[in-house]
């Protein structure tokens, strides 16, 4: 294993283990997922200060609160890692309050999307980027009204942080979906086209190198489930790894996960697994943090998400 690659394991399972005496009650999954979020080379959280972080939102946020529940782990952990996290909270909460101006939405969305603006714009142009977020939002809806719902929103943020041009952008978008329609089976084609679009290379060339991966990890007995590992390696497609280095640095970050107890056997499957590996692999080869962590934070809501509406349908 290269020596970044086995830096960033490392600081990985530090960071989860970190994450789990701080959030005794979450999930494994919650922890490393947020856990990704601390692999920065200089990032340094205490446990004091992440406890610190929950009771500071336990005292300013009711119990129904949306930056409480699915949102709140995140929200310590970036708080934690903000140099004054008081200022992170008020103009997150202020974000927000623009957004509920322009649209009816009550979710844990909404705060992530406020925090995708707030950590990649300037306090002068939030609301022009409120705007833009909007305006996509919008088109999405209007092209693919039946496949478009209030998670979209984090996309919508994404893409307009980018400085992409619009019109580009819902170009990129269109012709996206309707290669991977045409070429590849998933509820998650939207959400493909979306992260795809974040790449200026033509439609075709992009799209065929996330069909492309998909097939090399299969080949090469990766297994690659299409509710876990699918807008992470849209991610990972937009990256210039050559294809041997993608599947031996996959390989050597799951084998050190797997020599830990915790990321094995009944705690944890291999499918899980390997998501940790390709996201350790992306956080090791980009330049762009927050994108990765961005995606990330949308992956977890819809797992978090499902899991309740499994829980909602065993109790009734």
């Amino acid at each position: 294993m290269n020596e970044a690659l086995n830096r960033k394991c490392e600081k990985f399972i530090d960071s989860r283990e970190l994450l789990k005496n701080c959030f005794k009650w979450s999930s494994i999954t919650d922890q490393c997922c947020r856990a990704t979020f601390l692999l920065g080379e200089d990032t340094y959280v205490s446990e004091n200060k992440l406890i610190e972080m929950k009771e500071y939102i336990k005292k300013n946020e009711g119990i129904f609160s949306e930056l409480r529940s699915h949102i709140e782990l995140s929200l310590c952990v970036k708080m934690a890692l903000s140099a004054d996290y008081e200022e992170y909270y008020e103009i997150l909460k202020a974000i927000m309050r623009e957004i509920k101006t322009s649209w009816l939405f009550s979710s844990s969305y909404k705060a992530v999307s406020a925090m995708i603006i707030m950590e990649n714009k300037e306090p002068k142009d939030y609301r022009r980027y409120v705007d833009k977020t909007r305006m996509i939002y919008e088109q999405m809806k209007r092209d693919h009204s039946w496949l478009t719902a209030d998670y979209d929103m984090i996309f919508a943020a994404m893409l307009a942080v980018s400085d992409i041009n619009v019109s580009d952008i819902l170009l990129e978008m269109d012709e996206a979906f309707r290669i991977l329609k045409e070429n590849f089976r998933s509820s998650q084609n939207q959400e493909l086209s979306h992260i795809l679009a974040l790449n200026m290379e033509s439609p075709g060339e992009k799209t065929n190198r996330f069909l492309e991966l998909y097939d090399l990890l299969k080949a090469n007995g990766i297994k690659v489930s299409k509710y876990y590992h699918l807008e992470i390696l849209a991610v990972l497609s937009l990256l210039e790894i050559d294809d041997a280095d993608i599947i031996d640095q996959i390989n050597q970050a799951e084998l050190f996960l797997s020599s830990y107890p915790k990321f094995r056997g009944w705690n944890m499957f291999s499918d899980e697994r390997i998501l940790y590996a390709i996201m350790l692999v992306i956080k090791t080869n980009s330049h762009d943090s927050n994108l990765i962590d961005n995606v990330l934070l949308y992956v977890i809501l819809r797992m978090q998400r499902s899991r309740d509406a499994a829980a909602a349908a065993a109790a009734a």
